[in-house]
């Protein structure tokens, strides 16, 4: 039974293992030079090892070849485009021109050697020159690829005008062929066209004369150093100096650090800038890139050609090596003035290995600081405000007086104050009677003296210094130094309004406050004022006079003693 009359059912379908070919009809042909599908599809001949049906043979028309034999069969023309046939075929002349060069007193015309392609699938052409190696001339496509004309009559030039050893003109220039390549002769031949004997193109004088140039033997004497043995023992092996540019002659200049390697394999040297964060350059920290550096890089011949030609090691002799480097010494590269002030470890075994130098002490080269002006202080004025006060007409445009009061002490002092009698040293002898009260103010530490008035003395009395805070003589402006408890006691010298007071007596609240509070005066102080008092045949009580309390502190809410009178 053939496979073909079974059902087609799921789980019965059968595959031919013995069929291995897959392959399928043409279904594309050329109809008028275009490739067109197939519209009528011929039968499909069967694979090996497959069953032909018979209707198939019976409609088959070579079916009577098998009774009348083969018939001989005509093979049918193919006609193929012209972009087919031709396609990627090119014809390739060589030619040239010869170009006038005016203006020159060595050559008076230039040979230029062209090729011409013509691209036989659209009868297009283009001319190249290519390109040589130091010719002077801007060389490649000349002409794109197009239809070139031939004459004004509209025709264009085709590959039947095309051969050897003619002239081609094109838009004014022309172009003599004096060969072409191989395929191109075969073409040509095989077309009918008898192609002409080669000729041979002349010779470029400028070429030739660089042609001449370059055969030359230059000889030279060889260097008494010997590289080699040079970079192999000081390969990777650099001296490292710190050094600094100080630019700030110019205008906008600044002071550049920067760090310079110097190569032993070579004694090239190359220069980098270190950056700083936002310091406003550019973040390439190449200042002078690696090479053997000149010392004077303007000793050269004055016929030399600066203007066309670069400075090489030919014309200059002088170099800088590891004996010009040091610390402390300046180096004066492309009108950089460098100065070195420190180098690593290793560049210091180097100088000590092989010069014997041991001083490597670097050397400061950080700015010194500008010398800020500090105008004049104004002189204080006597009677308005204080010191400080005065101060504050330099620091402000609006004067404010500057107050310095400590609460704590104001609250647990007030009114407090410490009375002493003084004489004061007389100038005059009229002024040797004279007697005086001091009171020191606690709360502020203020001092105020008062004159007791005397009948028929000649003095008014009265207050003789308002409450005020009393410096002492030779105090700085900026900072003052005022009289504090210290400096009162017996036989004190308080120096007031140009005259000097002598205490020389206190009352007897003055020793309760001092044997409360020992911090606050010396031994000496508190000794002669318990002499003084003794000495008067005084009993001091001890529960008469000041008392220690303890409140809080309205500001920080601590607990704080104080003197109760």
């Amino acid at each position: 039974m053939n496979k073909a009359h079974l059902p087609f059912l799921p789980g019965f379908s059968f595959i031919d293992p013995t069929k291995c070919k897959f392959s399928l009809p043409q279904t594309l042909t050329y109809d008028k030079g275009y490739r067109i599908p197939c519209m009528v599809q011929k039968p499909t001949p069967k694979l090996a090892f497959e069953f032909l049906e018979a209707e198939n043979i019976l409609k088959n028309e070579k079916f009577g070849d098998l009774t009348y034999g083969r018939r001989a069969q005509v093979p049918k023309k193919v006609w193929i485009p012209a972009f087919v046939a031709y396609d990627k075929k090119v014809l390739r002349f060589f030619a040239y021109f010869k170009q006038i060069v005016p203006f020159s007193s060595d050559d008076t015309y230039r040979i230029r050697r062209v090729n011409i392609y013509y691209y036989l699938e659209d009868d297009t052409m283009r001319i190249v020159e290519p390109s040589i190696n130091n010719s002077g001339l801007l060389q490649g496509v000349l002409l794109r690829r197009q239809r070139f004309p031939k004459n004004s009559l509209g025709e264009f030039w085709n590959w039947r005008d095309l051969n050897v050893a003619m002239n081609f003109t094109i838009y004014g220039n022309t172009y003599r062929i004096y060969d072409c390549d191989k395929w191109t002769k075969e073409f040509l031949t095989s077309e009918g066209i008898e192609v002409n004997p080669s000729e041979t193109a002349p010779v470029d004088p400028y070429l030739e004369r660089q042609k001449f140039a370059a055969s030359r033997k230059l000889y030279t004497t060889p260097s008494p150093v010997d590289s080699l043995w040079k970079f192999l023992h000081f390969d990777r092996q650099i001296l490292r100096f710190y050094c600094i540019w100080d630019d700030r002659d110019n205008m906008y200049g600044d002071i550049h650090y920067c760090i310079l390697n110097y190569y032993l394999a070579d004694d090239s040297i190359e220069i980098l800038e270190v950056h700083e964060i936002n310091n406003g350059r550019d973040p390439n920290p190449v200042l002078v890139k690696r090479h053997r550096i000149p010392k004077d890089r303007s000793a050269v011949s004055d016929d030399f050609p600066l203007i066309n030609l670069d400075l090489t090691e030919a014309e200059l002799d002088k170099f800088y090596s590891h004996k010009d480097l040091g610390i402390g010494k300046t180096l004066l590269i492309y009108n950089r003035k460098l100065f070195l002030y420190d180098c690593d470890s290793f560049t210091q075994e180097f100088y000590r290995k092989y010069y014997g130098v041991e001083d490597f002490t670097p050397i400061d080269v950080r700015p010194k600081p500008p010398k800020v002006f500090v105008p004049e202080l104004p002189p204080h004025t006597d009677g308005l405000g204080t010191w400080e006060d005065s101060l504050q007409s330099y620091y402000n445009i609006t004067l404010r007086p500057k107050i310095y009061t400590d609460l704590a002490k104001f609250l647990l002092n007030h009114p407090k104050y410490l009375r002493y009698t003084a004489i004061m040293e007389p100038k005059y002898p009229h002024d040797k009677d004279r007697k005086f009260i001091i009171y020191y103010y606690l709360s502020d530490d203020t001092v105020m003296i008062f004159e007791p008035p005397i009948t028929n003395s000649g003095f008014i009395g009265g207050t003789f210094l308002s409450r005020q805070k009393l410096l002492k003589s030779g105090g700085i402006y900026e900072e003052p130094v005022y009289y504090s408890l210290k400096d009162f006691f017996l036989g004190a010298v308080i120096e007031a309004a140009g005259q000097k007071f002598i205490i020389e007596d206190a009352d007897q609240y003055v020793l309760n406050y001092m044997e409360l509070h020992p911090n606050l005066f010396t031994e000496s102080s508190i000794a002669s004022m318990r002499a003084k008092f003794k000495g008067d045949g005084l009993e001091l009580d001890q529960n008469l006079g000041p008392k220690e309390e303890t409140i809080l502190d309205p500001t920080s809410g601590n607990p704080v003693s104080f003197t109760k009178t």
